[in-house]
């Protein structure tokens, strides 16, 4: 089962095995989902020992720090979805606006910039008048 975190409402966690809603979760009741932990995030101490240590005030969001269970309760809803694809990081800039950029940051000619982006002088004009017209 999914475990959404009552803050940021992500869902970093999953249920494992011995997790049983009828009792005070502890740290041995979830597991960090996948890409994080092929990515290696720390757990703040789920994944130390078996967890069962970890008490439930204890529990803590990888992604905001927030107790994961402030009433003594997991926030679980539902079944495991597939994570999506995360995006890459930084972004992937379009060459306009990897020109943008640079008109608003440098005093280099159109033709330098087209250089620098891999483009045309005239390409870098037409967004130069762009950016000019509103």
């Amino acid at each position: 089962m999914i475990v959404k975190c009552p803050q940021c409402k992500i869902s970093y966690y999953e249920t494992t095995e011995t997790f049983n809603p009828d009792v005070l979760p502890n740290g041995a009741m979830l597991r960090l989902r996948d890409p994080w932990r092929k990515m290696g995030w720390y757990t703040y101490g789920l994944d130390r020992g078996d967890g069962a240590s970890l008490l439930s005030s204890d529990m803590e969001c990888v992604g905001c720090s927030a107790p994961l269970a402030p009433s003594g309760r997991l926030m679980v809803v539902g079944p495991p979805e597939p994570v999506k694809e995360l995006r890459p990081w930084p972004p992937q800039l379009s060459k306009a606006d990897k020109i943008r950029g640079h008109l608003l940051t440098a005093t280099t000619s159109h033709s330098k910039i087209a250089e620098l982006v891999g483009t045309s002088p005239q390409y870098v004009s037409n967004v130069a008048r762009k950016m000019k017209n509103g």
